[in-house]
């Protein structure tokens, strides 16, 4: 029996992909003494930052209206 693909997250685990391709790979013992490996972006950005810095998501701009004063 195959389970059908979800398009939402088959395009996020492509990204994970190729944001992890240009990570350097640190290993690091973690609490419990274990070696766990973890991803370090060469400019520092986490999976967020470099999908914003490569425009792959939008920051939503803060439309402010004007203060409007009534006068009687």
């Amino acid at each position: 029996m195959t389970k059908p693909i979800n398009p939402g997250n088959a395009i996020l685990f492509l990204l994970k992909r190729e944001y992890i391709r240009e990570c350097q790979i640190e290993s690091m013992p973690n609490d419990q003494g274990e070696t766990i490996e973890r991803a370090i972006h060469p400019n520092g950005w986490s999976f967020e930052q470099w999908l914003t810095e490569n425009k792959m998501i939008v920051q939503p701009n803060i439309i402010q209206t004007p203060k409007i004063e009534i006068i009687k």
